[in-house]
């Protein structure tokens, strides 16, 4: 015959059962949004969540104008200490984030001006962090520098493929892109340098009454740099440069 369980006993457990289920729903809020590294298209944002849901969100915007928000996700929203509430939607390769309108001005006192952050935050690939992706554009380097032109454009075509999305466009994703240019030329591949200079065009090589109006005072002295390298690279690959005034020929 089984011995009789203590009445205290019971409560002991019942209470443990309680506590244990309480534990876990509280985990499965925090892990509603997975844990990990997190960052935007662009590299104008990125998003760090630790697995007991506390985040560090920081974003850039123009003019180097900043968001910077930390706070605990409580299933899919968290609320600041400024009464900034966030809301979080999880896809399978992204978090998106948005502030709720409600608390916009509560929202805004985290941003500069210009800057802002609600947007799309995809899962960081290892591989297209800062040390990695520099790392790769030095083992180009001293493939170029060696004239082993062929190999040199198959590391950054591989860097561009995997993580062009994810770099910041100035100076980083114009520098890649000419780079890998300048290599396609010497490659006598113009087609390919104009194709890779391509998605610049609009920004770098178009008439100087438009490059002028994208770049701010923080953008000095990179933005007008990259336009003359990239304008450079495009007319000797064949490409045309506008003349003033010719906008978009």
């Amino acid at each position: 015959m089984p011995t009789p369980v203590p009445e205290m006993d019971l409560i002991l457990r019942f209470a443990m059962i309680v506590l244990t289920a309480s534990l876990a729903g509280h985990a499965a809020r925090a892990q509603s949004i997975l844990p990990g590294n997190y960052v935007t298209e662009g590299r104008w944002g990125t998003l760090a969540i630790e697995p007991d849901g506390r985040f560090r969100l920081d974003t850039i915007g123009a003019n180097a104008h900043t968001c910077e928000v930390e706070a605990v996700i409580r299933g899919s929203k968290a609320l600041t200490s400024e009464g900034c509430s966030i809301k979080f939607e999880r896809s399978l390769d992204r978090v998106s984030v948005y502030p709720e309108p409600t608390t916009q001005e509560a929202c805004r006192s985290h941003c500069g001006m210009r800057a802002a952050f609600q947007g799309d935050f995809f899962r960081e690939i290892p591989a297209c962090r800062e040390d990695p992706v520099k790392q790769e554009r030095e083992r180009f380097a001293k493939l170029y520098r060696g004239r082993r032109y062929r190999e040199a454009a198959e590391v950054l075509s591989t860097l561009l493929n995997r993580c062009g999305r994810f770099l910041y466009w100035l100076p980083d994703e114009a520098q890649v892109r000419n780079d890998l240019a300048v290599t396609y030329h010497h490659l006598s591949d113009d087609a390919a340098c104009i194709g890779v200079l391509s998605p610049l065009r609009r920004t770098f090589v178009e008439d100087s009454r438009i490059t002028g109006r994208v770049f701010t005072p923080a953008d000095q002295p990179d933005g007008p740099e990259m336009v003359r390298i990239t304008r450079f690279n495009w007319q000797t690959c064949g490409g045309e440069v506008p003349q003033e005034g010719n906008v978009g020929r």
